[in-house]
């Protein structure tokens, strides 16, 4: 497959909470002049305590083996600064791994700077290359995908929730 094909997309009102910390499911009322008004599900993600949330995936047939870019689509009601978000797999293997006791893949980060006007969507991309980043995840098999902000990194000075609107995939 081509690099920039799509892989998955995942949607704040999917995803999976973890067992502690958990960002929380929102829904935001937006006015429209074309009633009725749109209710937008996100995940809010504390400016002050790591939050985290969780995907089931498969990995599409369709994927060439490459690396993968995982860009979360978020917005906040302020202007400036920037979030760290981290990225990380945990793959399945057929008759190889323990799903009570496989751990996640070393976390992968991207600094994201706030959109210049509140509410407006920015994307910046979490790469991963193949291999030991993406837990060695292969065509078919079934993943989980963790994001969390990263608050305590000194590059996280947005002092607003980052609404995660979803998570976009695709390979690199």
């Amino acid at each position: 497959m081509a690099s920039g094909n799509l892989l998955a997309v995942l949607w704040s009102e999917d995803a999976l909470p973890p067992e502690a910390n958990a960002a929380s499911l929102g829904v935001v009322l937006v006015a429209s002049t074309d009633e009725p008004d749109d209710l937008i599900p996100c995940l809010d993600f504390d400016s002050t305590t790591a939050e985290y949330a969780d995907w089931k995936c498969v990995m599409p047939p369709h994927y060439g083996g490459g690396g993968v870019t995982a860009t979360p689509w978020w917005w906040s009601t302020t202007t400036g600064s920037s979030v760290a978000w981290l990225g990380r797999f945990k793959s399945f293997t057929d008759d190889v791994d323990n799903i009570t006791t496989k751990a996640y893949a070393s976390a992968q980060t991207v600094i994201s700077a706030a959109a210049s006007v509140a509410g407006e969507l920015v994307g910046d991309g979490i790469t991963f290359t193949d291999g030991a980043q993406m837990d060695s995840v292969a065509v078919n098999e079934p993943f989980l995908f963790r994001l969390n902000r990263d608050p305590a990194n000194g590059s996280d000075a947005h002092a607003a929730d980052a609404r995660l609107y979803c998570v976009i995939l695709r390979e690199t």
